[in-house]
C-alpha cells in the first residue's frame, strides 16, 4: 500500500474516528509491504501483508518484530470470501466499464477518492487514469489487482475502513455485506455517489438518481436539519 494512502484508513470497529498508529517491517520505495496498524481508541491491531491492510486477519498473523517504526497513525482492511462470477458489470470491457463507472460516481474532481469494492475493483486502474482519481480497491478478487501509485487494496468485510467524509464515490458489488452497505454514508462526502447492484437496499439519507439492469446510482443527501427560531 502506498504510504500516502495510509492516512485515509480507520479502525472498522464502532467507536470515535481516529487515525491508526503504523509500524513498518518492510517497504519497497513508497509502498508499505509488511507492517502493523494499531488503533489508539480500542487497542485493536491489524496486519499489512503483501502490501494489503487486512482488517479481518487473526492476531497471530501480525508481524512479530517490525524493523522500522512509523510515527504516523493509520487504519487497516479486512478479507472476505471469493465472489461469484455473476456480479453486475463483470462482462463489460474494461475501458467501457471504467468510463461508465467514473461517470456514475461523478468523479469530476482531480485527486478525488473512489472506493471500488469486490468485482467493481477490476476497473481500478482505468478509473484512476480516466478520472485522475485515487482508488481504494476494497476486497478485490485475489490476484486481479495491479497495485500502483494512487491505487491501494484493502481487505475489510464488515465496514469501509476509511475516514469520515473522505470519499467522493463508492461502488459495491452484489455480495457486499449489509453492514458494509450501511457504513457507506459515513465515508462519503455530502453529495457523494453510491453505485450498487439492483436489489440492494439503499442506506438512509440516500436518494436514487438512476438505475438499469446492472446498477443503481444514488446520491448522499445527508440528514435534514431542523430550523428553529
Amino acid at each position: 500500500m502506498h504510504i500516502e494512502l495510509i492516512d485515509l484508513l480507520r479502525c472498522p470497529r464502532p467507536h470515535e474516528d481516529s487515525w491508526l498508529v503504523a509500524s513498518f517491517a518492510r517497504m519497497d520505495g513508497r509502498l508499505v509491504v509488511e507492517g502493523t496498524l494499531g488503533c489508539p481508541v480500542c487497542g485493536e491491531r491489524y496486519a499489512i501483508r503483501d502490501g494489503i491492510p487486512r482488517f479481518d486477519a487473526a492476531p497471530e498473523e501480525l508481524p512479530e518484530s517490525p524493523a522500522v517504526q512509523g510515527g504516523a497513525r493509520h487504519p487497516v482492511p479486512v478479507t472476505r470470501n471469493a465472489l461469484p462470477d455473476t456480479q453486475p458489470g463483470i462482462s463489460e470491457p474494461a475501458a467501457e466499464g471504467a468510463m461508465r463507472m467514473a461517470a456514475m460516481l461523478s468523479l469530476t474532481r482531480p485527486g478525488g477518492l473512489a472506493v471500488l469494492e469486490g468485482e467493481t475493483s477490476r476497473f481500478a486502474g482505468e478509473v484512476r487514469n480516466l478520472a485522475a482519481a485515487r482508488v481504494i480497491a476494497l476486497n478485490p478478487p485475489a490476484g486481479e489487482l495491479d497495485e500502483q501509485e494512487g491505487i491501494a487494496a484493502v481487505e475489510c468485510s464488515s465496514a469501509v475502513p476509511l475516514a469520515r467524509g473522505s470519499a467522493d464515490g463508492v461502488a459495491l458489488d452484489g455480495s457486499a455485506a449489509p453492514s458494509l452497505v450501511l457504513d457507506v454514508g459515513r465515508v462519503l462526502r455530502p453529495g457523494g455517489r453510491l453505485v450498487v447492484a439492483p436489489g440492494t437496499q439503499l442506506p438512509p439519507a440516500f436518494r436514487e438518481l438512476a438505475r438499469d439492469e446492472r446498477y443503481v446510482v444514488a446520491e448522499l443527501t445527508g440528514e435534514l436539519v431542523k430550523l428553529s427560531r
